[in-house]
């Protein structure tokens, strides 16, 4: 039986990203509890027995009514029992299959609302990079989708699985790459330039100032100097994530082409999901790492940002 898929986008819809809680049993279980309240086998007969009882207190309590009344109370009760109980496992699996549609859906659209981001900021490259993962990621989970009655499914669910983190892991580069973006945007690195060269033209005129001149200078050559190494560092920052992104989508691409050959089972491509699997997970790995030293980067290079981004929007007396 063909899997259903969950990674389609529902077109012209909002769909809130479920969080971490909602996929808890605890949560699972409310969910499970209200829906076998709410079923209409369940509802309707308790309604129709609420009204029976109010009959039977406003006209007297006769036989036939009191036996209505105690009949759809037991058919209501026999209903969220059955539905509970017995059925309460199906209940919760679909509950998690639907969670997890939803946190694909809004993982896609989360990129997409990315994208049109960096459109308009017009950050280019990272618009670019990030329609081609969403792109990649989209074929194949399509693919696998289509033809998932015809895969090995351990081989295919693990290929699945990785798709998804390798995309995963591209939306949180993008948000960095995007976020880099816009600091850099706000600094005007030409007025830094300007003003380190006046400083050290003024030092080199002026060699023979009192001493604590001479250091001020110095100072504010430095931290001109600073500026700049740390408008450059996030440049080079920013290319790295580039170049990581377009890694996660030749991932895809390749893993996507790979796959193809799954659907006639046979030795070898059962062999090339296995490579295409491997791939990804070098994929992700290699990504993480990246991410995880940038983060380090940043956190020792804590406030680089606030000073050069404020360097930009003042003049230097």
């Amino acid at each position: 039986m063909a899997r259903k898929p969950v990674n389609q986008p529902r077109r012209g819809t909002s769909v809130r990203k479920p969080t971490a809680d909602d996929f808890s049993a605890a949560a699972v279980q409310r969910w499970v509890l209200l829906e076998t309240v709410q079923h209409p086998a369940t509802i309707l007969p308790a309604a129709g027995a609420v009204v029976a009882a109010v009959w039977n207190g406003a006209f007297g309590v006769t036989g036939g009514g009191l036996a209505t009344t105690l009949g759809l109370v037991f058919i209501s009760g026999a209903s969220w029992i059955y539905n509970f109980f017995i059925r309460g496992e199906a209940l919760a699996e679909s509950r998690v299959q639907a969670l997890l549609r939803d946190s694909a859906v809004g993982e896609e659209q989360e990129l997409e609302e990315l994208i049109q981001h960096c459109q308009r900021v017009k950050f280019a490259e990272g618009a670019k990079e990030a329609e081609e993962i969403l792109a990649a990621y989209r074929r194949l989970c399509s693919f696998l989708d289509l033809n998932s009655a015809k895969e090995d499914s351990i081989s295919a669910e693990r290929l699945r699985s990785l798709a998804r983190d390798t995309f995963r892991e591209g939306v949180s580069l993008v948000k960095q790459a995007l976020a880099m973006w816009n600091a850099l945007s706000a600094v005007d690195v030409p007025l830094l330039e300007r003003e380190l060269a006046k400083w050290e033209k003024a030092q080199s005129q002026e060699k023979k100032q009192e001493t604590s001149q001479r250091s001020t200078r110095e100072q504010q050559i430095e931290s001109y100097k600073k500026r700049l190494t740390s408008v450059a560092e996030r440049k080079r920052e920013l290319a790295e994530i580039l170049a990581q992104l377009n890694e996660l989508e030749g991932a895809l691409e390749r893993a996507y082409l790979e796959s193809v050959n799954v659907i006639e089972q046979d030795s070898a491509s059962l062999h090339k999901m296995g490579s295409a699997a491997t791939q990804l997970e070098r994929a992700v790995a290699a990504a993480k790492r990246v991410e995880d030293r940038l983060r380090d980067t940043g956190a020792k290079d804590e406030g680089a940002d606030a000073m050069y981004l404020d360097a930009s929007n003042r003049e230097v007396k």
